[in-house]
């Protein structure tokens, strides 16, 4: 007897402390990023985890990285299937709309105020009150700037050998291409891109970034298609297939003679990612990048240099203030799931990592010291071989602890400065509006289905304008048309007010 009461107190003591183990054991909080990994990710993560902990947050981080090529189709399946994530990228491009319109996302007003203090900070107002959802905050914007930088790298040894002057203008790029194709057959000079995940770098897409004259651009309802377009800044939905715009269209029909003339690779509706297929492997001479230069770029700077090539920026932006609208949306966003049972730990975790300058620059760049350093008070050194530590672009950017690269020539840090400051733009009057795709779900799902067999293809010349764009009607001019009507409905009654 004195046994059994022995070994049931030691029971006793040994479930308690398991008990207390349990207790202190951490949470897990599962983020969903876009791309792979990067190099230093392995190192990096533990130090995340340690600051995490010194201040208190009992957190491990599970972050699942998705391939740009799978991102729409892969987390549309994760949200629908209410998989156990905590934190999930998402933009307007992508399909922030459709998923908040289903119930997905979690509104985070209140979950700020009282977890998010430093990401409330961090952001100024104007960047708060432009990327609301139906006056609702559905998601983090993500941010350097009021606009994306935009612009291309060309290999510069293969202009240099064809005697080309460098290049400054659109009619220089396809100049170029047509020199490199003829001294090159083999090559496809135009890498953009035809993955529907990925669709804002397809060809007519990117071109028309740098349309500062009319500033055709993409609307609230389909943030990476322009089959439904704004112009000047008149605050109309305009639909391609009643107003065929002449820039749009004239854009198209180059594409098509592009594809025709060999200058983009007959497969790119195929391709998984052209700066990797071409770019970096020598097959391309012309890559569409987010970047006003190409020198943060070091794995594909050391892939060229490899083949006895180099590589540099050409940026078409216009310098002009008030030549651009704007309505300072972001392209990006980090979202917090309805399903997720960490929701307060999750936005804890965000607010660490916009903390202090230390803590966001080391999801940004990596360790001090070792994987970069800081260049006076704005700038910063990449020491190692990888662009960031963590995918910042997808999880923390913010204006107000973002460092300049110091390897930037003086043009992209000029037009990076340019781009911080709303003053450069002239302001949307949509700005502030948000388009709640509620009432037409149906509709944008219909379509969406019809536009991904026509509209890649389009903007990279695979499939001729004019013969498509008839077939594509009959299919598609009902929902989109519908679509537009209610755009326009929202439209006119957020200008009213």
């Amino acid at each position: 007897m004195r046994f059994n009461r022995f070994f049931a107190a030691a029971l006793m003591i040994a479930c308690l402390g398991m008990g207390a183990f349990a207790a202190n054991a951490p949470t897990k909080i599962t983020i969903v990023l876009p791309d792979n990994k990067m190099p230093i990710f392995d190192n990096l993560l533990p130090v995340i985890e340690q600051g995490l902990q010194k201040d208190g947050i009992n957190v491990k981080l599970d972050f699942i990285f998705v391939p740009w090529s799978d991102l729409s189709t892969k987390t549309q399946v994760m949200l629908a299937g209410q998989d156990d994530v905590d934190l999930i990228f998402d933009a307007p491009w992508l399909h922030m709309n459709q998923m908040i319109a289903q119930g997905y996302y979690t509104e985070l007003s209140d979950l700020l105020k009282a977890n998010g203090q430093n990401v409330l900070r961090t952001r100024p107002q104007s960047m708060w009150d432009a990327n609301k959802f139906g006056g609702k905050i559905m998601g983090v914007p993500l941010g350097l700037f009021f606009q994306q930088p935009h612009g291309y790298v060309v290999r510069a040894d293969l202009r240099q050998k064809l005697g080309l002057k460098p290049l400054q203008s659109w009619d220089d790029l396809v100049k170029y291409a047509y020199a490199v194709k003829k001294a090159y057959p083999k090559m496809y000079p135009f890498d953009f891109d035809g993955n529907v995940s990925n669709i804002q770098y397809g060809m007519v897409n990117w071109k028309m970034l740098d349309d500062s004259d009319t500033n055709v651009r993409f609307t609230h309802a389909f943030p990476a298609s322009l089959m439904l377009y704004y112009r000047n800044n008149d605050g109309i939905a305009h639909n391609l297939f009643d107003e065929p715009d002449p820039k749009i269209m004239t854009a198209l029909k180059e594409a098509r003679k592009f594809y025709q003339d060999g200058l983009i690779n007959p497969d790119i509706l195929s391709i998984k990612n052209p700066t990797d297929d071409f770019y970096r492997t020598g097959k391309g001479a012309i890559l569409d990048v987010r970047l006003f230069s190409n020198t943060r770029s070091v794995n594909l700077l050391d892939d060229l240099k490899a083949l006895g090539g180099s590589s540099e920026p050409v940026v078409l932006a216009t310098k002009t203030k008030g030549k651009v609208i704007a309505n300072f949306v972001m392209d990006n966003f980090i979202c917090l799931t309805s399903v997720s049972k960490n929701k307060e730990l999750a936005i804890k975790v965000l607010d660490w990592m916009n903390k202090n300058s230390d803590n966001y620059n080391l999801i940004e760049h990596g360790i001090p010291g070792k994987d970069w350093e800081r260049v006076g008070t704005d700038k910063w050194k990449n020491l190692g071989t990888s662009e960031f530590g963590i995918q910042a672009y997808a999880l923390t950017w913010n204006p107000t602890y973002a460092l300049l690269p110091e390897s930037d020539d003086d043009n992209a840090i000029a037009m990076q400065r340019l781009i911080a400051d709303a003053s450069y733009f002239q302001k949307d009057i949509t700005a502030g509006f948000s388009f709640d795709a509620e009432p037409v779900k149906n509709e944008i799902a219909q379509y969406q289905g019809i536009e991904a067999k026509y509209y890649p293809a389009l903007i990279n010349g695979v499939l001729d304008p004019t013969t498509t764009m008839a077939k594509f009607k009959s299919e598609a001019a009902p929902s989109l048309k519908k679509v537009q009507v209610e755009l326009q409905k929202q439209l006119n009654a957020f200008l009213k007010k």
